[in-house]
């Protein structure tokens, strides 16, 4: 059970689908294969995206024999099972990929916060929740909240500000810049989407591995990101040509 119909949990559920049954298929597991539950509370997966893309990727997640539930949530989980949307479901895998919580330290000077309706810090034209007070990324309540590249403009944009008002210059007013998202929905196939441009398939592959070389860059020396980049390039379960002959199992 993955619950969450984001760019995280229908990434994880796709990959999933296929690598688990590589295992099943290598170590001879017999009988009926693993089932792969994708749950959303949202009417659709990926509901920031656009519907066509979400109705693409629904299509391409089914394929990989996905199960996909929207419009429910999860309610409670004991170790055997997970209730959703009043409905018993026996698990004893579940992974959570619906977002995140707030720090506890807005909760815990709740009176000192405005919150907006789904938990965030509510800020004004130049991302204040107080007087010299600033919230940025995740837990700020903007338009593109919740991913990385808006946690990055964020932080450039107060910065910025900052500096301004160092020379005596007015500070900007924040506008929300939607980012290009990319989502890989099992091997060799991805969603790119921008505005009003989409890319499925392969393309869409390639773009994700460009992203995610500029993301490794960000943060490392061009060859260390180069190393890194391709390590990630080999494919997850060719640990099986070097381990050895393993037994079937019966």
């Amino acid at each position: 059970m993955v619950v969450g119909g984001g760019p995280t949990g229908v990434e994880l559920s796709a990959a999933l689908g296929s690598y688990v049954e590589r295992l099943r298929q290598h170590y001879g597991v017999k009988g009926r294969p693993v089932k792969i539950d994708l749950i959303e509370a949202a009417p659709r997966i990926l509901p920031r995206m656009s519907e066509k893309a979400s109705a693409r990727v629904a299509a391409r997640l089914k394929s990989l024999g996905v199960n996909i539930q929207v419009g429910k949530a999860v309610e409670s989980e004991t170790a055997d099972e997970i209730m959703v949307s009043g409905k018993p479901i026996k698990s004893h895998t579940v992974i959570w990929t619906s977002g995140v919580a707030n720090s506890p330290f807005y909760e815990a000077n709740k009176d000192q916060f405005k919150f907006a309706p789904r938990g965030r810090v509510a800020v004004d034209q130049h991302m204040r929740a107080a007087k010299d007070v600033y919230v940025i990324g995740d837990n700020a309540a903007t338009l593109y909240t919740g991913l990385a590249q808006t946690a990055l403009h964020d932080a450039e944009f107060v910065a910025a500000n900052f500096k301004r008002e160092q020379r005596g210059l007015r500070p900007k007013e924040y506008k929300a810049v939607m980012p290009p998202v990319v989502v890989p929905v099992g091997e060799n196939w991805a969603v790119f989407e921008w505005r009003k441009l989409r890319l499925y398939g392969f393309i869409g592959s390639l773009l994700r591995r460009a992203a995610d070389f500029i993301g490794y860059n960000d943060m490392l020396p061009i060859g260390q990101a180069l190393g890194v980049w391709h390590a990630t390039m080999v494919v997850e379960d060719d640990y099986f040509a070097s381990e050895g002959d393993v037994p079937a199992a019966k």
